[in-house]
């Protein structure tokens, strides 16, 4: 009998002040690439590792395995600073925005996570890490044309404070992704001990 098995990534969550703010700036591109389908804003993440499906067990595991990573990690901020498409922006698929901030840290954590789950047999990739949120994506059937962003776009963004990891399921449905969260595994606070706040 096959195991039941969910579909998860693990990803940095962002408030929802952070995202809104986000979408704010990004109305006119909304209204000028129509062939794009934007994301909704509260689905909008930066994404550390994509599992495909797991089964309950691999799940135990990984929360087991990570909780402990994360509370060695201090707080640390992020912001926004660059939008930009995939492959390129003259033949665009999806549309992005750029993560600036403290990269050193979230590259650290990133790799941290990847030395954990390389030993627990899950594949790893080896390229470079461009932290970044999807904002849009290329509709079905429809050809994507050139696209061009202003540089200033997210200039003088707010900073956020990042202060946990998210285990999140992901349920493909027609109109899109839903993501619940499974488990938050939280970073320490100043005070050394781990965060309670940050736990579902």
């Amino acid at each position: 009998m096959d195991q039941e098995t969910v579909r998860a990534f693990l990803s940095i969550p962002f408030s929802a002040e952070f995202k809104q703010s986000a979408d704010q700036r990004i109305q006119k591109i909304k209204l000028e690439y129509k062939n794009f389908r934007f994301l909704p804003a509260e689905n909008w993440h930066l994404t550390l590792y994509f599992f495909g499906n797991i089964t309950e067990e691999e799940k135990n595991k990984v929360i087991q395995a990570l909780d402990p990573v994360a509370s060695e990690f201090n707080p640390f901020e992020v912001t926004l600073e660059s939008i930009g498409a995939f492959p390129d922006e003259r033949k665009p698929r999806l549309i992005w925005a750029g993560v600036g901030g403290n990269i050193d840290m979230l590259t650290q954590l990133k790799k941290r996570i990847e030395q954990v789950l390389k030993k627990m047999k899950f594949p790893v990739e080896d390229r470079p890490f461009k932290p970044h949120m999807t904002i849009a994506r290329l509709k079905a059937n429809v050809r994507s044309g050139s696209v061009h962003f202003p540089a200033t776009l997210f200039q003088d963004f707010p900073c956020e404070k990042v202060d946990s990891l998210s285990l999140m399921k992901s349920t493909l449905t027609p109109q899109g992704a839903i993501y619940e969260p499974i488990h938050s595994f939280a970073f320490k606070t100043s005070s050394g001990t781990v965060s309670k706040s940050a736990r579902f």
